[in-house]
Order: structure tokens, then C-alpha cells, then sequence
């Protein structure tokens, strides 16, 4: 498995800061100028396709919020649950009366996000794998 294959497409090992910050923002760029580009060209249809594309690219941002998890010494599988915490405060801003519960949940998983690139992962070996270079 190539390099980018073992860091998308699978959720096994750990993964420092850095890279994981780095990862996920290359990730988050990428994705964004899609979507831009296809909504300026394809107008409101893009802008599906930029949802269905997100879909996709849900199992990817797992797998890189999983690693960084296992760095310092959490189940991956956790990352599932910030990621619901996530889509069920965008489902919520969009109902009118309950924009503000919505804020909250898209602030929790702000918080947790940031917990999760700022937190240091365990020294040495864990359950996980070797401490990351």
C-alpha cells in the first residue's frame, strides 16, 4: 500500500500533529476548491455532487481523526462520534428553531477538534504502534 493509500484508507497506526493537521487540511482544501469550481460551473447541481463528494470523503477524514486518536491512546472508532456531533449541528442549524442547539453542537465538535490536534500523543509504543516520527 502506497504512502497516501495507508494514510486515507486505513484507519490502523498512529499519526502526530503535524502530518495529521497537515493531512487533513490538504484533505479540506482539495475538497473545498471542488466544490467551488463545480458550483461555479454546474451552478446548484455542483453543489449536490460537492455533497455526494463529501460523503465520500467522510471514511478519509475518519481514518486520519482515528490515527490521531490512537496517538495518544483513545479507540479510533471515537472519531465516528465527533463526526456525528459535527453533521447533527449542521442538520440542526438548518431548522430555524433550532439554529442555536446547532451552534452548540458545531461548537463541542470545534472544541473536540482542536483538543484532538493540540493533545500530545503517548511517548514511546502504545497499544496502537510505535510513536510517530
Amino acid at each position: 500500500m502506497s504512502n497516501w493509500q495507508s494514510i486515507y484508507l486505513s484507519s490502523q497506526g498512529r499519526l502526530a500533529r503535524l502530518p495529521y493537521f497537515g493531512y487533513s487540511l490538504l484533505l479540506g482544501v482539495l475538497y473545498f476548491a471542488v466544490v467551488a469550481v463545480l458550483g461555479m460551473v454546474l451552478g446548484v447541481a455542483g453543489l449536490f455532487i460537492g455533497v455526494a463528494l463529501y460523503l465520500v470523503l467522510v471514511l478519509p477524514f475518519y481514518n486520519l481523526m482515528a490515527k490521531r486518536l490512537q496517538d495518544f491512546g483513545k479507540p479510533g472508532k471515537y472519531a465516528w462520534g465527533v463526526i456525528a456531533i459535527g453533521v447533527l449541528g449542521m442538520l440542526l442549524s438548518m431548522s430555524a428553531s433550532m439554529t442555536g442547539i446547532g451552534s452548540l453542537f458545531s461548537l463541542l465538535q470545534l472544541l473536540l477538534a482542536l483538543l484532538i490536534l493540540f493533545l500530545p500523543g503517548t511517548a514511546g509504543e502504545n497499544e496502537y504502534g510505535p510513536q510517530p516520527a
